[in-house]
């Protein structure tokens, strides 16, 4: 699946149905998406547009399959880990 899938199934604002942000994400992460380790998102805000907390680390998990994904935020709550 393309990181826009990936987006769309897990309904984060970067999908190609709201900010189209994936369609920068894929040109830059594509040749290093089967050997990247880890990923850090900054500011992962809570609630998504639909309602999902988290929607994006899911993303990214999904793409980069061999990497650890941490998300962090001012909300010390909302600190998730895949």
């Amino acid at each position: 699946m393309t990181l826009d899938e990936f987006a769309i199934e897990y309904g984060t604002d970067k999908a190609s149905t709201h900010h189209n942000y994936t369609a920068i994400y894929e040109r830059v992460f594509a040749p290093i998406k089967d050997t990247t380790k880890g990923v850090l998102e900054i500011g992962i805000g809570g609630k998504n547009y639909k309602g999902v907390v988290g929607s994006s680390l899911k993303m990214w998990a999904s793409y980069f399959e061999e990497a650890q994904i941490v998300g962090v935020d001012i909300d010390p709550s909302l600190t998730l880990k895949w």
